[in-house]
C-alpha cells in the first residue's frame, strides 16, 4: 500500500495507560498529485535521419541525383539476415536511382505534387536532417551508404500497433559508418532529448535508448559487419545477427518463387507472408462486410496463399508495378489449381469497340467459367447458394443459369457517346458496352428477357417496350423506357456472332461493329501493350488523357472548374494499364504501368 495512504493501527481498549485520544487519529495528508507528462512516439525523422537513405524505403526511393558509385550486379544480401517468419519485408535497391529515367520521372512526380522542383530531393533531405539533427545527408550518410536498404516487420499485431521492426542498411565503409553512429547518437541526445546507454553483446556494440525520458519507444542502434541496424528491440537485431541461412527469407521457397517473376532491375521490393495478408484482409472485410461475411471473403482471397511479392521499377515508359501471388500446392483446392493453370489469351473484344474508348477491362481465358470444377468453387459455396436462392425467391432470377452461359471472354468499355440513356436522359455524353463470349446465344437472350420482365414488370411496375434492331452484322434488341410523353432508348442487348451484347449507345456499338477505326487499331492502345513484358496479355486500359478530356467537356456534370485543374495536373500521365501474366507453377502475376510523359523538365 502506498505510504501516503498507510493503514493506521487501531488503538488498544481504553484504560488508565491508554486514554482515549482527544482527537481521532487520521492518516497523513495525501501528497498533491503531479500529472505525468505523456510520452511521445519517436518521430520518423529520428528513425530515418541517421540512415537517410532508408527514406527510400518509406517514400518509394525518391532521392534523385545522388550517384553512389554502386555495383550493378549481385542480389539483395539483406534477405539473408531477415527471418523467414517475418510479416513484411520492404527493400530498396539504391543503384536504380542512378538512371536518367529515374531523375526525369521524379521531377514529373514533384510537379504533380506541387513540390518545389527548383530543389533536388537530396537538398530537401539535407535540410530536413539539418533542422532535426544538425546533420547532413550528403556529408554524413552518402560517404558510407551501400546499395541495399530494407524495413522489416518481424512480428506483432498491426491492430494494436505493437510490432517489432528494424531498418537494415548495407554499408560500404565500416570506419565511416562507425564515425556516423557516434555522431548520430550524440545528435539524438542533444537535439531530440534521448538518453542512450552503450552495451556489448555477441561482440556487437549497441546504443539503446530506454524510452525513459521523452519517447515511448525503445530505439536500438548497432552495426554488425556490413549492416547497420535501427530497431525497437535489441532481441530483434540479435535474431538477425545469429540467423541461420536456411531460416532466412532469402531461402524461403515462397519468396524465391515470387521474386522470380518480378523484374530483375527493381527499385523497391515488398514481400508479405500469407498469414499477414489473411489477417489484414480479415480486418478489412470485417469493417466493410461485417464479421459473418468476412470469413467467407477471406477464404476466397487467401485460401492457400503462402505469400505475395510486389515490386516497383522505373522504365523508359514510366513506373512499373508488378505483383506475384504465390500459392501452396498442398493447401489449395482442385478448383484453384484449375484456375491457376488457365492461360490468358489476347482479347478479341477490343476489335468490336470504337477507337475513342477510354476505359477497357477484359479477360479472355483459355477455359470458360463453366468448365471449372464446381467442387470448391466459391460461387457454389453454401453461403453463395443461399444468396442465389434468396435472389431467385425475391426477384425470380436464376443466377446459376447465367454463370453457365458465359464463354471464355468478357469485356467492359466506356467511351464518349452522343446518344443513348445517359446522353439523352442524364445529359452526360458517355456510354458503356459489355461483351461476353457465349456458345448459347439463344439461351443468353432468353435469360435476359426473363430477367427484364421480372425486374421491370413484376418488381418495379414499369412499362417498357422492346424493338428489333440491327447494328453491323449483329441482330439485337432495343429496350425503350418512357420519358415523359416520349420514350428513350435505355439500352441495346442481344446475342450474335458468339457474343452477348449489352450497350447504352447505338452509335458506340455502330462504331465498333461496323467500322475499321476500332480500339484494337488505336495507335496509343497498341503502343501501350508493346511496353509490357513477354507473356502478358491486356486486362485493363485507361486512356487518362482522353478520359480527362471527356470530363472537362462535361465539367458541369462532374465538378466544374475542379475537373479542369485535375486535367492540367494529369497531362503528363497519358495512360494507365494492367496486364495478366502467364506464369508457370502456382504463381499468379499481374503488371501495371503508369505511363509518364517526361517531356520538358522544369529544372
Amino acid at each position: 500500500m502506498n505510504e501516503n495512504n498507510a493503514e493506521v493501527p487501531l488503538p488498544e481498549s481504553p484504560g488508565a495507560e491508554n486514554p482515549v485520544p482527544e482527537h481521532p487519529v487520521t492518516s497523513a495528508p495525501p501528497t498533491p498529485y503531479t500529472p505525468v507528462q505523456p510520452k511521445r512516439k519517436i518521430p520518423i525523422i529520428v528513425w530515418i535521419g541517421g540512415c537517410g537513405a532508408l527514406l527510400f524505403v518509406c517514400a518509394v526511393a525518391i532521392v534523385a541525383g545522388i550517384y553512389f558509385g554502386l555495383p550493378l550486379f549481385g542480389g539483395d544480401p539483406i534477405v539473408s539476415v531477415v527471418p523467414n517468419s517475418s510479416m513484411v519485408y520492404m527493400g530498396v535497391d539504391l543503384s536504380q536511382t542512378q538512371s536518367e529515367n529515374f531523375g526525369e520521372i521524379i521531377t514529373v512526380i514533384q510537379e504533380l505534387a506541387d513540390e518545389d522542383t527548383g530543389k533536388t530531393m537530396a537538398e530537401s533531405l539535407d535540410k530536413l536532417m539539418q533542422d532535426e539533427l544538425k546533420m547532413s545527408f550528403t556529408n554524413d550518410v552518402a560517404p558510407w551508404v551501400g546499395r541495399y536498404g530494407a524495413l522489416v516487420i518481424t512480428e506483432g499485431d498491426f491492430a494494436s500497433e505493437d510490432v517489432k521492426m528494424m531498418f537494415i542498411l548495407e554499408t560500404r565503409n565500416k570506419g565511416k559508418t562507425d564515425e556516423f553512429l557516434t555522431k548520430f547518437v550524440a545528435a539524438l541526445e542533444k537535439e531530440q532529448g534521448m538518453e542512450f546507454e552503450q552495451s556489448e553483446s555477441n561482440g556487437i556494440a549497441f546504443y539503446t535508448d530506454k524510452a525513459n525520458s521523452t519517447y515511448d519507444d525503445d530505439m536500438v542502434i548497432a552495426r554488425n559487419g556490413k549492416f547497420i541496424y535501427l530497431a525497437n528491440s535489441q532481441d530483434t537485431i540479435l535474431a538477425s545477427v545469429n540467423l541461420q541461412k536456411s531460416d532466412s527469407l532469402g531461402s524461403l521457397q515462397s519468396y524465391k518463387d515470387g521474386v522470380a517473376v518480378l523484374p530483375k532491375a527493381r527499385l523497391a521490393t515488398v514481400y508479405m507472408n500469407g498469414n499477414t495478408l489473411a489477417e489484414g484482409l480479415s480486418s478489412f472485410f470485417s469493417d466493410v462486410y461485417g464479421p459473418g461475411y468476412a470469413s467467407y471473403m477471406e477464404n476466397i482471397t487467401t485460401a492457400g496463399l503462402s505469400g505475395m511479392a510486389m515490386s516497383l521499377s522505373v522504365e523508359e515508359e514510366g513506373l512499373r508495378m508488378d505483383t506475384a501471388s504465390i500459392y501452396d500446392e498442398t493447401k489449395i483446392s482442385e478448383y484453384q489449381k484449375e484456375v491457376l493453370a488457365t492461360d490468358y489469351l489476347a482479347p478479341k473484344a477490343d476489335a468490336l469497340l470504337p477507337e475513342d474508348t477510354f476505359f477497357f477491362m477484359g479477360s479472355n481465358a483459355s477455359r470458360a467459367p463453366g468448365n471449372y470444377t464446381k467442387v470448391d468453387n466459391p460461387l457454389y459455396s453454401s453461403d453463395m447458394e443461399e444468396s442465389f436462392d434468396m435472389l431467385e425467391q425475391q426477384l425470380g432470377i436464376n443466377v446459376r443459369e447465367l454463370f453457365d452461359l458465359f464463354g471464355n471472354e468478357v469485356a467492359l468499355a466506356l467511351g464518349p457517346a452522343d446518344d443513348g440513356l445517359f446522353a439523352e436522359a442524364a445529359e452526360v455524353k458517355i456510354g458503356f458496352t459489355i461483351l461476353a463470349g457465349t456458345t448459347n446465344e439463344a439461351g443468353f437472350v432468353a435469360w435476359f428477357d426473363n430477367a427484364l420482365n421480372k425486374v421491370f414488370t413484376q418488381n418495379m411496375y414499369t412499362e417498357y417496350d422492346i424493338s428489333e434492331t440491327k447494328i453491323g452484322e449483329y441482330d439485337l434488341k432495343q429496350l425503350n423506357l418512357p420519358n415523359g410523353s416520349e420514350s428513350v432508348a435505355a439500352f441495346i442487348y442481344g446475342a450474335d456472332n458468339g457474343y452477348f451484347v449489352l450497350g447504352t449507345s447505338p452509335s458506340m456499338l455502330e462504331s465498333g461493329f461496323s467500322g475499321t477505326k476500332t480500339l484494337a487499331n488505336n495507335e496509343t492502345y497498341r503502343q501501350t501493350w508493346a511496353a509490357f513484358p513477354e507473356g502478358s496479355v491486356p486486362y485493363l486500359y485507361v486512356n487518362v488523357t482522353e478520359f480527362m478530356n471527356f470530363l472537362a467537356d462535361n465539367a458541369g456534370a462532374f465538378g466544374g472548374s475542379d475537373i479542369v485543374d485535375v486535367q492540367k495536373k494529369l497531362q503528363k500521365i497519358p495512360v494507365v494499364a494492367l496486364s495478366m501474366n502467364n506464369t508457370t507453377g502456382y504463381v499468379q502475376s499481374v503488371t501495371m504501368i503508369v505511363f509518364i510523359d517526361k517531356g520538358e523538365q522544369t529544372r
